[in-house]
């Protein structure tokens, strides 16, 4: 463990902290301005990334323990950028973004914040095949 925590940090200076060291999974697709709200007029590109733990933890506590609600909060949480633009934290942007893009368009991104997610068959295979009971 010692020896993935220095290798996670060794390339650190300047203020940076741990999180900036994790490797983060991006992914980027069109959507569809028919699937969205009225108020969206033309398709945008959007970019999502993989969530850090700590950001899984406060998605988590924006769900209040509601299972349905973790899915729609972690994948609102991995929203990155719109048509390349980074979306500010703390702004009231990603509300608005989200209240925007109505639940079709909700549906969408929490599909595609579940594939970017989600583990491949080939590293769940190699799980269930070195897989010990004790």
């Amino acid at each position: 463990m010692d020896n993935l925590y220095r290798s996670m940090t060794s390339n650190l200076s300047g203020g940076k902290t741990p999180d900036d060291a994790l490797f983060r999974r991006f992914r980027e697709f069109q959507m569809d301005a028919a699937a969205c709200g009225p108020v969206v007029q033309t398709d945008f590109m959007l970019t999502i990334s993989s969530l850090t733990n700590h950001e899984e933890i406060e998605a988590a506590r924006g769900a209040k323990g509601d299972s349905v609600m973790l899915a729609y909060s972690m994948a609102k949480s991995s929203i990155y950028a719109v048509n390349g633009k980074r979306v500010g934290r703390g702004t009231g942007h990603l509300d608005v973004l989200w209240e925007a893009i109505g639940p079709q368009g909700r549906n969408i991104v929490v599909g595609q914040w579940s594939e970017l997610s989600s583990a491949s068959e080939e590293a769940l295979g190699k799980a269930n095949r070195t897989m010990r009971v004790f």
